[in-house]
């Protein structure tokens, strides 16, 4: 390990030399595609290590990241802005640093990440509208997570104006494109009556669609609503 890291780092030093994310037109296809690969390398690298030792922020995998970083992978700038805000000795302010830099190279994740952080008043000041901005900009690109997230947060009111009526149409579009985690999170909130009309009957039928598509947490949720219905049938009788 010690030994991969040491020549994986050599050929970062070497490749930056050549500037590679700026100046590519000296790079063979071969070259620019094979930095890619170790920036990506170092980044995935840098990431495993700081989850086997989290409390050692001036690590080989901090290392690793931030070279990744500095060389302009997106990726990484996501990762690293997320650690800088998260670990306990937190720099908020270089975090964000790195997650508008990744945002701004199109990084949807980085763009969800700001966007969340914004809304749950971790970078200060808290601006509702930006954050509210990025979640957007990255559910629009695609990114399911940012949607989702934008959903629970119009359902509950968290960090935004409460809108259950449009967070209850977002989930029904996604599950007419076949979302089985749609299905569940709407038959879950419908059963309890969290952000939407309470409807057990419905609940239940979807969570049994996401069950029969083998969602682990649906199938979860019926059993326990099943040990829960039997209990209450054998108290009444």
């Amino acid at each position: 390990m010690v030994m991969a890291s040491k020549e994986l780092q050599l050929l970062l030093e070497n490749l930056s030399n050549k500037h590679f994310l700026h100046h590519s037109s000296g790079i063979t296809e071969l070259e620019f595609a094979t930095a890619l690969a170790l920036l990506a390398e170092a980044s995935q690298i840098g990431s495993l290590y700081l989850d086997v030792y989290p409390n050692d922020p001036a690590s080989l995998g901090m290392e690793l990241l931030r070279k990744a970083a500095e060389k302009h992978y997106p990726a990484a700038m996501y990762e690293l802005g997320c650690r800088l805000i998260e670990e306990e000795s937190r720099d908020t302010s270089e975090g964000e640093n790195w997650l508008r830099q990744a945002a701004e190279l199109g990084n949807t994740d980085a763009m969800w990440a700001l966007g969340s952080y914004i809304l749950d008043d971790e970078l200060q000041p808290m601006k509702e509208q930006e954050g509210v901005y990025w979640l957007k900009q990255a559910y629009q690109r695609g990114n399911l997570k940012a949607l989702y997230e934008w959903i629970g947060r119009l359902l509950d009111g968290d960090g935004v104006e409460q809108n259950s009526q449009e967070g209850e149409r977002l989930l029904r579009s996604l599950i007419d494109v076949g979302q089985v985690m749609a299905m569940r999170l709407l038959g879950q909130r419908q059963y309890e009556g969290m952000g939407i009309d309470k409807n057990e009957q419905e609940g239940i039928y979807w969570l049994n669609q996401a069950a029969h598509e083998d969602d682990v947490q649906a199938k979860a949720l019926m059993r326990q609503i099943e040990m829960d219905n039997g209990k209450k049938e054998r108290n009444e009788r």
